[in-house]
């Protein structure tokens, strides 16, 4: 079992080149590396980088029902820091789950938006999305033109997009 474990985790063989080398089968050095784990010969440990909070992500999933959480690092405790990770943390989202074909929905002037569109970059898989700014609620009226700009940064960086403005 040590071997086999060895050969495989430590000399990086795949199960194939185990068995060659062992005179086994496939079938045996697979059966070998799993009695090995349930033997504690071989443990499975994850090291999660810093900067990163899978356990409270979990914990906040799991309070709040959500099917996904990702909280951000801001260094410090300013306001500047904070928007900061949340732009970074949003972008980084939007780049890794945009599909195409999709619909990015603004809702209005933000700085926490406004760091997302400053911290992303144009995403590999954006063809065909719309970008819909999705205006409504009372407030500053100069706001509405504020996020018609920051809709427009955020479609350019989609190739072939389109903006829509719902009013």
């Amino acid at each position: 079992m040590t071997r086999v474990a060895r050969l495989y985790h430590e000399e990086g063989l795949n199960q194939t080149e185990v068995a060659q080398r062992l005179g086994l089968t496939q079938v045996a050095v697979s059966r070998l590396l799993k009695k090995a784990e349930q033997n504690g010969i071989v443990r499975t440990t994850v090291l999660t980088p810093p900067g990163t909070f899978a356990d409270l992500e979990g914990l906040l999933e799991e309070k709040f029902g959500l099917t996904q959480a990702i909280v951000g690092d801001a260094m410090r405790d300013s306001e500047e820091f904070v928007l900061n990770a949340i732009g970074s943390a949003a972008a980084q989202f939007i780049e890794s789950t945009l599909k195409p074909g999709e619909v990015i929905g603004i809702s209005s002037w933000s700085a926490s938006l406004l760091s997302m569109v400053e911290h992303m970059h144009p995403p590999k898989k954006s063809e065909n999305c719309l970008v819909v700014q999705m205006l409504g609620g009372i407030g500053n009226p100069s706001a509405e033109q504020h996020a018609n700009r920051l809709a427009t940064r955020l479609a350019r960086l989609v190739p072939r997009f389109w903006l829509k403005i719902l009013l």
